[in-house]
């Protein structure tokens, strides 16, 4: 065939330029294996501890590394202003000038270093060198346990001194599988902490995101030693609420929005509120002054007590003319509840009126109710109508807080008992015990994984779980270091320094049978 001379260059150079292209983009051949596995270190260079003048530093990977990944995944300690180059598989660490004298270089390879199918490397990698003095030889590992593969998470090593945290001297990733090391720690004292993602100043990080402490004292290496296998337990954040805005319903009652969007509702402070059956539990701040309000709660997270911040508000004027509503009569779980539309309270006097709830069948009044005041938007019935009987609501005993009628005076309608399913007969036992040295009691937690129900039982060496819905559950045991809740695990804080609490998991899921006792459970203590 032959091909005109004025065609043939173009030709030529388009498919130069798809070879080209097909070399250098790496990826899966076509119906190949996908690739989930990201670079691996096959070689460094150079790979003696010693390093000097403006030696390079060559590390080789078993695939093509994406370039954009690499800078921002190279830690240098001390910071020696260097330049990185990303070549195919190779990467190159050159120092501008020369590396310093005298010192011992750290260089630390994050996980993030991705291939192009933005697969990050199962391990980090660090190297360290010495242009004078001796290499320290002291180790630190440790594992991390309830986590995620993809996740990766940042251990921080801060120095321990006076029983105070001081400075972050290293950071690391865990390995996919929640490894974690660190090598050639010098001499000191030490606690490790760990966070979801890039760890910049815990103080403020674990309080977003999900972390770790250790759950021993602090680590001291001396002369070099080892101290390993670190057990570190990954929980969900210790968040502070902050208010950021306040929701006036009328000119009593107003509702607090916080930094999680959740809201609670307060009235104010200079008001009495009558009639409502119920202490005031909302009376938690502060002061007025004039039309302005300032606030200031007293709260709680899973771990401890703290005040917010201050806010400062200034009183509107508000007139509600609106009549409340019936919203929603319904079961929460155990409980039978009715939520208005705003606060309500019964109409006469200072007294809770008994007659409120009636049943009724055929028209005839068979029964008073008891009820209770949850908040001033619920009410809670105390017993349940009989099966042919209905419930019968006097809305006109009452009314708002600026007596507001509703609409309505009366309001039928039936309650459906709440259907029970569990029996004895569908219910299943655990015994089991505890490997622990220590002082504390022991909380063994028993997760059921189909429903997330928890349940909860104390050993002092064995422990026993009594109807238990049949279902696959998972099992842990920890410390009962909580001073809020002895069943929610402590996780550890950080200012004033306090360690989390020692831990165990059991290794293997368990099935709960109906009527099957289940013996022989083990679970150690970290």
């Amino acid at each position: 065939m032959n091909i005109d001379s004025k065609y043939y260059l173009p030709m030529l150079m388009i498919v130069i330029m798809v070879l080209m292209w097909s070399c250098a983009a790496e990826g899966r051949a076509q119906g190949g294996p996908v690739d989930e596995t990201g670079p691996v270190v096959l070689a460094v260079e150079p790979d003696t501890d010693f390093l000097a003048g403006e030696l390079r530093i060559f590390v080789r990977f078993d695939e093509m590394v994406n370039p954009l990944s690499v800078p921002a995944s190279i830690t240098i300690f001390p910071e020696v202003d260097h330049i990185v180059r990303t070549r195919g598989k190779t990467i190159q660490i050159i120092p501008e000038q020369k590396w310093p004298d005298e010192t011992i270089i750290h260089i630390q390879f994050s996980r993030r270093i991705r291939d192009y199918q933005g697969n990050d490397m199962a391990e980090p990698l660090e190297l360290f060198y010495s242009t004078g003095g001796l290499i320290p030889a002291g180790k630190i590992s440790g594992h991390l346990y309830h986590t995620t593969v993809k996740t990766i998470y940042n251990i921080g090593l801060f120095s321990f001194e006076n029983d105070q945290v001081m400075d972050m001297i290293r950071k690391t990733d865990s390995s996919a599988d929640g490894y974690f090391e660190f090598l050639h720690v010098p001499d000191g004292l030490y606690v490790i902490a760990v966070i979801e993602g890039e760890l910049n100043e815990f103080s403020e990080d674990f309080r977003r995101r999900k972390y770790g402490m250790q759950s021993i004292a602090p680590l001291s290496i001396e002369s070099g030693n080892e101290i390993l296998d670190i057990p570190v337990y990954i929980d969900e954040p210790v968040e502070r609420h902050e208010i950021k805005s306040v929701d006036f319903i009328n000119s009593i009652f107003y509702e607090l929005v916080f930094n999680d969007g959740s809201t609670r509702l307060y009235y104010l402070p200079d008001k009495e509120l009558s009639g409502s059956g119920m202490e005031n539990p909302l009376r938690e701040f502060t002061e007025t002054s004039g039309d302005t309000l300032a606030i200031s709660l007293d709260l709680s997270n899973r771990l401890e007590e703290y005040r917010c911040d201050e806010f400062i508000i200034s009183q509107p004027s508000i007139l509600d003319t609106i009549p409340p509503e019936l919203n929603k009569y319904a079961w929460d779980n155990e409980e039978y509840l009715l939520t208005f539309s705003e606060p309500v309270r019964p109409i006469i006097g200072d007294v809770i009126l008994d007659s409120l709830f009636l049943t009724v069948n055929d028209s005839l009044v068979t029964g008073i109710l008891n009820y209770n005041f949850k908040s001033p938007y619920v009410i809670q019935l105390d017993q349940i109508p009989v099966q042919d009987d209905k419930l019968q609501i006097q809305l006109f005993q009452l009314q708002d807080y600026f007596s507001n009628v509703f609409v309505d005076s009366v309001k039928k309608f039936t309650v459906m008992p709440q259907m029970v399913t569990e029996t004895e007969f569908e219910l299943g036992s655990i015994v089991g015990s505890v490997n622990y040295t220590g002082s504390d009691s022991i909380i063994v937690e028993a997760n059921s994984i189909e429903s997330g129900e928890k349940y909860y039982s104390t050993s002092a060496g064995e422990f026993v779980f009594e109807d238990l819905p049949a279902g696959d559950y998972v099992f842990r045991a920890f410390e009962k270091k909580n001073l809020l809740d002895p069943n929610i695990y402590f996780s550890g804080l950080w200012n004033p320094y306090q360690k989390a609490a020692r831990f165990g998991i059991y290794s293997d899921t368990i099935e709960v049978r109906k009527r099957w006792v289940i013996e022989g459970v083990q679970i150690d203590i970290y």
